[in-house]
C-alpha cells in the first residue's frame, strides 16, 4: 500500500519529459507539427510529413510544400537539429525572420550549383560568412548534426559537434560582410524576435531531433 501511495503522489515527476525539465522543447514533440504552420499562415502542407519523428518535404509529387514556422517567436536561444539533404538538394534553417527573410543556417549538398559561393555553401550564415573550409559534412543521405547559438549580437553555427560559424553583428567585419549581402538594403533586418523557419527551395529534405531552448 505504501508503494502505491508513493506513486499516487508523485507521478508527474516519474513521467516528466527530461528534454522539458532541461528547458528544452522538442518542436516535434508527440510526432507532430503541432508547433508549426504554413510560412504564410495556416495549416502545414501536405508536402511536409511526420513519421517516426522524422520530417520530410516530398517534393516527388504536386503535393503544397511551401515553407513552414515556428508559431512562436524566438532571439536568444539554441537550436539544435538533425539534417539530410536529397542530391543537389538545397534547403535551410532560417531565424530572427521578418516576412520570411532573416539569418539562415545554410542546408545543402555542396555539390548543387546553389552552393559555388562559399557562403552559399552547408553550414554557412548564408550570403553572409561561409563556414570554416575545415567543416565535416556527411555525404548526401547521411544525418547532419546542427546547432545554432543566437545570443543577442553574437551568433555561432555548429556542424556535427565542430564550431564553423562564429561571429558578432558588429564592427568592421560584420559591416563589412552586410555591405556586400543580399540583406544590404533590408532596414533593421533581423533585429527582432521571429520564428524559426524550415526552407521549402524545391527539394526533397529531412528534419529530427529538432529542439529549442530559448536563454
Amino acid at each position: 500500500m505504501k508503494h502505491l501511495l508513493f506513486l499516487a503522489l508523485f507521478p508527474l515527476t516519474a513521467m516528466a519529459d527530461p528534454a522539458a525539465q532541461s528547458g528544452w522543447t522538442d518542436l516535434l514533440a508527440n510526432n507532430s507539427t503541432e508547433l508549426w504552420q504554413s510560412g504564410r499562415s495556416g495549416e502545414v502542407t501536405e508536402a511536409w510529413t511526420l513519421k517516426d519523428g522524422v520530417l520530410h518535404l516530398d517534393k516527388s509529387g504536386k503535393k503544397r510544400g511551401g515553407h513552414i514556422v515556428t508559431k512562436k517567436d524566438y532571439f536568444n536561444f539554441e537550436l539544435k537539429f538533425e539534417w539530410k539533404i536529397s542530391k543537389e538538394g538545397n534547403s535551410g534553417v532560417k531565424y530572427r525572420i521578418t516576412n520570411l527573410l532573416g539569418f539562415e543556417y545554410q542546408v545543402i549538398d555542396d555539390a548543387s550549383k546553389a552552393a559555388s559561393k562559399d557562403s552559399h555553401r552547408a553550414a554557412s550564415l548564408y550570403d553572409l560568412v561561409p563556414a570554416s573550409a575545415d567543416k565535416k559534412l556527411k555525404p548526401v543521405g547521411e544525418w547532419n548534426s546542427s546547432r545554432i547559438v543566437a545570443k543577442d549580437q553574437h551568433l555561432q553555427h555548429w556542424l556535427n559537434g565542430v564550431k564553423v560559424v562564429d561571429i558578432r553583428m558588429e564592427g568592421d567585419e560584420w559591416d563589412a560582410r552586410f555591405a556586400k549581402s543580399k540583406y544590404k538594403e533590408i532596414p533593421e533586418f533581423a533585429a527582432k524576435p521571429g520564428p524559426i523557419l524550415l526552407q521549402d527551395h524545391g527539394n526533397d529534405v529531412w528534419f529530427r531531433n529538432v529542439e529549442i531552448k530559448e536563454d
